[in-house]
């Protein structure tokens, strides 16, 4: 497996005041950020690598070669079967104990249907969401603005 080199670590909020600085509009009076905190499965940070693993140089420097464990195939058909038959019976916190069993590093959090939607819905009237301001998601991050795109 190969790793890009994603260079420094940008933060998000860094990134939306960018983006509105290249669209022309004033932090504070054009538009405001509203953190609303991290939605389910989001992350801080993402880990490239864990304990034992590790990125080996290639001949390309942006490009790393990733050394981790291997698994013998017939453990990974084990799995992969043993996670087919957890999936048709939607049962997510058997399916999230089983890929913790197989990745360790994974931590789950337990007590959500495997079927159903972890994204939020929302329910918004069109002629509403036409002439009042809008929302902009930058990740974990929101951004009101009242300006059009």
């Amino acid at each position: 497996i190969f790793v890009l080199n994603m260079g420094e670590p940008v933060k998000i909020l860094d990134l939306a005041k960018q983006m509105i600085k290249l669209s022309g509009l004033q932090l504070g009076e054009d538009i405001e950020i509203a953190f609303t905190g991290l939605r389910p499965g989001e992350k801080l940070y993402e880990e490239l690598q864990y304990g034992q693993e590790t990125l080996e140089l290639t001949e390309n420097r942006k490009v790393f070669r990733f050394s981790g464990r291997i698994e013998p195939e017939r453990m990974v058909r084990s799995f992969l079967n043993d996670i087919r038959i957890l999936l048709s019976s939607s049962d997510g916190d058997a399916i999230k104990q089983k890929l913790h069993e197989f990745v360790p590093e994974y931590v789950p959090e337990f007590s959500s249907p495997a079927w159903k939607s972890q994204v939020p819905s929302e329910s918004t009237d069109v002629e509403e969401a036409a002439t009042s301001k809008k929302i902009v998601s930058f990740g974990s991050k929101t951004a009101q603005s009242v300006a059009d795109y």
